[in-house]
C-alpha cells in the first residue's frame, strides 16, 4: 500500500523513472551501434537470442551459387523476397494491359499479437478467411482484377507508444499520435487485439500491397472484414484499408517495385508514425528485441516465403 501524498502522482513518478531508465539503456545501445555495422547489429542480436545457426547463414549468404539465407535483414534476401510480390504484379499488369492511373497502393490491418510465433500464425490464420470471403466476392464483381499484399510484423513497445509522457521527441507530433490513436482504437476491438497487453511488447501485424480495383469496387470485396468496432480505423479509406494512387511523377515499374518490397524492412528501431521515410524517429530495439524479431521473420515466412503473402484475382 502506497502511503502519503497522492497514490496516483506516485505511480506516474514510479512510471517515469521505470521508463528513464529503460531509455538510458537504450541511447547506450544506440553509441554502439552507431560503431557497429548491420552485419554486427544482426550479430548481437540473433546471439543474444542463442540463434547462433541464423546468423551463420545470413552471414554466409551468396557465398555460393543458389545460396540464400532467406532473412529481411540480409539486402540481398530482402531484394529477392519484394521481387516475388512485384513478378506477380508485373504478371497482371501484362494480361489487363495496366498502366499507372489503373492502380492502387492498399495497406490494412491484419490484427495485433504477442511476440510469438504462436500468436503470429494465429492472425495469419484469422487473415486467411477473411481473403477466402473476399474471393468469392471479386468473383461476382464482373470486372478482371487482383489483390496482391506482403505481410509485416512490427514491433510496438507498449511502454513507449502509450506511457512515454512526452518523452518520445518527434518532428511531427501529430502524425505520432494518428498512428497511437489507432493502436488504441484497435485494442479496443476484441477480434484484433489478441488479448495483447499494451503496457509490454506486441507485433502490430500488417500487409502493404497492389490492386487495379478502385475504391468503390474495394469497398464491394472487402465489406465490413477490416471494419474495427463496426467502423473503418481513423483515417483510412470507407473500405476498411488505406488506399492511395500511385505517384504520378514515377515511372510504373518504379512504383510496383519500391510498393512490393515496402513490407520487408529490415528494422532496427520502433517506429511512432506511418511515414514511410522517416526511419529514425524511434528507440533502437535492444539486442534481445532485435535478435527475437529476426528469428520471428525466419520462423514464419513459410516455404517459398508463402506465408508473407495474400493474393486474390479473378483474371482467369
Amino acid at each position: 500500500m502506497i502511503k502519503g501524498g497522492n497514490s496516483k502522482g506516485v505511480i506516474e513518478k514510479l512510471v517515469s523513472v521505470g521508463l528513464s531508465e529503460e531509455y538510458s539503456d537504450r541511447e547506450y545501445d544506440r553509441r554502439n551501434f552507431g560503431s557497429y555495422y548491420n552485419l554486427e547489429k544482426i550479430r548481437d542480436g540473433l546471439w543474444e537470442v542463442n540463434n547462433n545457426g541464423l546468423f551463420e547463414r545470413i552471414k554466409r549468404c551468396g557465398e555460393k551459387r543458389g545460396n540464400f539465407c532467406g532473412s529481411c535483414w540480409c539486402l540481398r534476401c530482402r531484394e529477392r523476397i519484394g521481387k516475388i510480390l512485384e513478378d506477380r504484379v508485373v504478371g497482371y499488369i501484362d494480361r489487363l494491359n495496366l498502366k499507372n492511373d489503373d492502380l492502387r497502393m492498399v495497406s490494412g490491418v491484419i490484427g495485433l499479437s504477442d511476440f510469438s510465433l504462436r500468436e503470429v500464425n494465429r492472425n495469419i490464420k484469422f487473415d486467411g478467411l477473411r481473403w477466402k470471403r473476399m474471393k468469392r466476392r471479386l468473383d461476382k464483381l464482373g470486372k478482371r482484377g487482383f489483390v496482391s499484399v506482403g505481410y509485416e510484423f512490427e514491433l510496438v513497445n507498449g511502454s513507449f507508444m502509450f506511457y512515454g509522457k512526452g518523452k518520445i521527441k518527434l518532428e511531427n507530433e501529430k502524425e505520432n499520435m494518428f498512428k497511437r490513436d489507432q493502436l488504441l482504437e484497435i485494442l479496443e476491438d476484441e477480434k484484433y487485439r489478441f488479448d495483447v497487453d499494451k503496457r509490454k511488447l506486441f507485433l502490430f501485424n500488417h500487409f502493404h500491397g497492389i490492386s487495379n480495383l478502385d475504391n468503390d469496387e474495394l469497398k464491394y470485396v472487402l465489406g465490413d472484414e477490416y471494419f474495427v468496432s463496426g467502423k473503418s480505423l481513423k483515417g483510412l479509406n470507407e473500405c476498411g484499408w488505406d488506399v492511395r494512387r500511385f505517384f504520378k511523377d514515377k515511372e510504373l515499374d518504379v512504383n510496383v517495385k519500391k510498393v512490393s518490397g515496402y513490407g520487408f524492412k529490415n528494422v532496427y528501431r520502433f517506429k511512432y508514425n506511418f511515414i514511410g521515410s522517416d526511419f529514425k524517429n524511434g528507440e533502437y530495439l535492444s539486442n534481445g528485441e532485435l535478435g527475437r524479431l529476426i528469428s520471428l521473420y525466419d520462423e514464419v515466412k513459410g516455404r517459398g516465403y508463402r506465408s508473407l503473402f495474400r493474393n486474390i484475382d479473378n483474371v482467369d
